[in-house]
């Protein structure tokens, strides 16, 4: 939209553009025509999907532990509007030496679970730092919480961050 939507000569306009919570992350060019006397045209490019300032991708970086025969928790606010972007994007960095005793679980604002990563497995590795895609059908906007469950006995760790794109 523009704003004023007309001008006279040596005034000036200004121009809102807006895209929806399902655009694609990408850079698309733009070009603005303006008619009169005489036909101006000025080029420039829209990036969408960069950067946070008023954005979709949220980080927790602060640390928490996890407990043998315990759950963790872990909650990030999106101020996203709209829907979310199916499927979310997490990245969870966790130090523990057994990822196959972790079930991780994603809680959406409405309170719908969604599995992430399974326990399991006969041997032991170090977590790390792992990305996940996980399809879900809701609002952006609200808390996202993070349930960390280490299920076996012996290895213990830390959450150290998870960010998530909506």
């Amino acid at each position: 939209s523009f704003n004023p939507a007309s001008v006279t000569s040596g005034n000036s306009s200004t121009l809102t553009l807006s895209v929806g919570a399902s655009t694609a992350q990408g850079t698309y060019p733009i070009t603005v025509t303006g008619t009169g006397s005489t036909t101006h045209n000025v080029t420039f490019n829209l990036t969408v999907g960069t950067g946070n300032p008023g954005g979709r991708t949220f980080t927790n970086d602060t640390n928490y532990q996890i407990r043998d025969y315990s759950t963790t928790t872990s909650s990030i606010t999106s101020n996203a509007t709209g829907t979310a972007a199916s499927p979310v994007k997490l990245s969870i960095t966790i130090s523990h030496t057994c990822a196959e005793d972790l079930n991780i679980r994603l809680r959406g604002p409405s309170g719908t679970y969604y599995l992430v990563d399974a326990y399991g497995g006969t041997s032991c590795t170090q977590y790390g730092t792992r990305t996940f895609t996980v399809p879900v059908s809701q609002q952006a906007a609200g808390t996202w919480t993070l349930d960390i469950r280490d299920v076996y006995f012996g290895d213990t760790g830390f959450l150290d961050s998870w960010t998530i794109t909506v």
